[in-house]
């Protein structure tokens, strides 16, 4: 019977109940070795600091403290059932620990930019093959009523935690909760080392390609999980159009589980949100401009400077391009999975007992070689390999013929995730794709029956010692930035309200803020120089073209079209080369493969009967004003 009495008493005196239930439980001691651990986790990656900021002191002791908390809890009990939600929250803390710090004008800049003004004087150069995922960007851009750079990157947040979220529950189809939570985990913390902060082509696409495998391969699949599955694969074509070559593998797979019912579903989702993209694409009036870069197979020239130099260019994506690209990457990365390979042998040969003593052994020595090799080398195809060696590995051990599909899904994802992109396989890392096959190596090894132990030992080593490199190398390599302990300042203006960087660079854009505030500045701006971001964060949209370099006009049209009435009122130069991480203490102007156009510009600009006249100039940017 129940005991009223004593839930009277205890609705008498809730606060006393409440403390004794939690004293009664572990949550004190999980919240105080939390809290602890997020304070030691700030100071090692403070250790080098010369001044330590108490305010992100205190929110980075304080979110590296709950998730660390969390995830203890999970490790220690045993009997715990995670779900995808404490996933998502989990990686959610992993993004937030990094929001604050760096801050890019080029590439998240552009990214910016290019959504923030989809709708705006420049629709027609934006509606372009990665369509999607920046009216994704727009949407969440502007349910903020201002710029803001952490608003912005809370988005990307969300994105990742969705990447992870989907990934777990994939793997909890196969494997069992806990092991699938921590695996999912650790390889999210791993896919945020060096990415740029925003939704974008890369991850959005991907995250959307998570959920239709996920569709796909739900056992107790209906005709609405096919029809979602062809409505995700056909958003995911608009965001990223080389995305399309999936259709016909997610088709094919209905079609192989003998429901044609289920592809005529599958098909109708796909037919109805790509003739929604027509219909727009037709009363925009950018149709032609979208079938012509089909024509043309030109996806939006953007920089690049993989190939042959670390150096700007604008190319043609064309299939020999792209092809050689690869080949060298692959190259790359044949070079550095041989001794990744043997390395991870060589862990599961020291660790063929149940000797805890030897795991710690083995896990330090690890940790030691490849940092070592790690700090040589370029961290992605250092992950890619392992992956890679992580996968084979799992999949010669594992005897679960369900397991396959997933698996297969995995490595398509991987590879479509780099496809048509010039920036090459790296694309697998920085996009979030390397979290699913990653995650499935290592909850493939840990539950494997041929090597029980040997696969228990060896992947808690790989994803252990995987996410501590990855978070000391995020420390040392802010993206565009100084390393975390050199981001002492906080910008003053209220689009970057909140983000921590150099005291120079701070001080510089803040100067350029204040006086864009001060003058009230109004009109169209043209940034140049690759300083994409200003359109952002100063409120100026783009006039006719977001890129400087006008690829399509020659210096007498471009020389034509500044001293007409639709040139920009406004422009913006860097005199300081801001794809170098140390700008503004550098002494290039900009990289070799730009002298060209930025000679342009300067000697039109430095003209005093020129278009234009300087309004404004503190050494590192200058902003002209068209002369009444």
């Amino acid at each position: 019977m129940t005991n009223w009495n004593q839930i009277n008493s205890q609705m008498n005196r809730p606060i006393e109940w409440v403390v004794e239930r939690i004293l009664k439980s572990k949550a004190p001691l999980h919240l105080l070795f939390g809290l602890v651990s997020g304070v030691l986790t700030f100071i090692w990656l403070s250790f080098s600091s010369n001044e330590i900021l108490f305010g992100l002191f205190g929110f980075q002791s304080v979110v590296a403290g709950m998730f660390i908390g969390t995830i203890s809890t999970i490790i220690l009990n045993p009997s715990s059932q995670p779900d995808w939600k404490l996933v998502f929250a989990c990686v959610i803390l992993l993004c937030l620990f990094w929001i604050p710090l760096g801050f890019d004008v080029t590439d998240e800049g552009r990214r910016l930019s290019v959504s923030y003004y989809l709708f705006g004087p420049t629709n027609s150069s934006l509606v372009n093959f990665k369509f999607g995922s920046s009216l994704i960007n727009y949407l969440w851009l502007h349910l903020f009523p201002t710029p803001n750079i952490l608003w912005s990157r809370l988005g990307f947040a969300l994105v990742q935690a969705g990447v992870g979220a989907v990934s777990f529950k994939l793997l909890k189809i196969y494997f069992p909760n806990r092991i699938s939570f921590l695996m999912s985990v650790a390889a999210s913390g791993i896919a945020l080392v060096y990415v740029v902060q925003t939704i974008n082509y890369n991850n959005f696409s991907v995250l959307l390609i998570l959920a239709t495998i996920f569709f796909l391969l739900k056992d107790s699949a209906t005709k609405k999980h096919w029809f979602i599955s062809g409505v995700l694969i056909g958003f995911a074509a608009i965001s990223k159009l080389t995305l399309i070559i999936l259709v016909p593998v997610g088709l094919g797979y209905i079609l192989y589980k003998k429901s044609i019912r289920g592809g005529m579903f599958f098909v109708a989702g796909l037919v109805m949100i790509l003739s929604g993209f027509m219909v727009y694409l037709a009363a925009s009036g950018n149709f032609a401009h979208y079938t012509d870069q089909i024509t043309d197979f030109v996806v939006e020239p953007y920089i690049q400077g993989e190939v042959l130099s670390n150096n700007l260019e604008v190319h043609k994506h064309d299939p020999d391009t792209l092809s050689r690209l690869y080949s060298k990457n692959l190259g790359y990365l044949l070079d550095r999975t041989w001794p990744i390979a043997i390395s991870i042998l060589l862990i599961g040969l020291t660790t063929v007992g149940r000797n805890y003593w030897l795991w710690g052994l083995s896990f330090l020595i690890t940790l030691v070689i490849w940092h070592r090799w790690m700090s040589n080398d370029y961290y992605y195809y250092f992950y890619i390999g392992i992956t890679l060696t992580v996968a084979i590995i799992a999949f010669a051990s594992s005897r679960k013929k369900e397991e396959i599909p997933l698996l297969i899904s995995a490595v398509i994802l991987c590879l479509v995730s780099f496809v048509g992109s010039n920036t090459g396989i790296r694309n697998m890392v920085t996009s979030g794709a390397i979290v699913l096959p990653l995650a499935f190596g290592l909850c493939s090894m840990f539950t494997s029956e041929r090597i029980p132990t040997i696969g228990r030992a060896t992947s808690t080593i790989i994803a252990l010692a995987l996410f501590i490199l990855a978070f000391n190398y995020k420390n040392h390599t802010i993206y565009r930035d100084g390393m975390r302990s050199e981001l002492t300042s906080t910008f003053s203006s209220s689009a970057l309200l909140g983000i921590h960087s150099t005291a120079s660079r701070v001080k510089t854009t803040d100067e350029l803020a204040g006086f864009a505030k001060k003058e009230d500045l109004k009109g169209t701006l043209l940034c140049l120089n690759t300083i994409p971001m200003f359109h952002y964060t100063l409120g100026l949209s783009p006039g006719v073209k977001i890129y400087w370099r006008m690829t399509k006009k020659s210096e007498n049209e471009k020389e034509v079209f500044l001293k007409s009435d639709e040139a920009p009122e406004l422009i913006l130069s860097s005199k300081v080369n801001v794809r170098d991480a140390n700008w503004p203490q550098t002494t290039e102007v900009t990289p070799p493969a730009d002298k060209d156009y930025l000679a342009f510009y300067t000697s039109l600009l430095d003209d005093p009967n020129g278009p234009y006249g300087l309004i404004f100039d503190n050494g590192v940017f200058a902003l002209y004003q068209k002369r009444q």
